[in-house]
């Protein structure tokens, strides 16, 4: 894991709520959003700890792990890897 920031990595377009609406159940919203919008446009709620940083092609890319009391958040995104270049 990469440490957490609070700089939104050039690929991280897209994020994953991730609202619970009915822990009973274990229903959550899972609705995918751009990181242009604060409120998901499924459930209303806005983007909060447990969001999944997803990017263009909806793939998970990290989280957010923390909103401090200034509002600022903080992601933590997964280990880029890069892939071996096709001979």
């Amino acid at each position: 894991m990469v440490e957490p920031t609070t700089v939104i990595r050039a690929d991280h377009v897209n994020w994953r709520c991730n609202q619970p609406l009915d822990r009973t159940l274990r229903w959550f919203c899972r609705f995918g959003n751009p990181m242009t919008l604060v409120f998901c446009q499924e459930c209303c709620v806005a983007r909060y700890v447990e969001a999944e940083a997803l990017n263009a092609d909806w793939e998970r890319i990290g989280e957010l792990i923390f909103i401090d009391r200034d509002g600022v958040e903080w992601w933590q995104y997964d280990e880029v890897v890069e892939e071996e270049p096709v001979a």
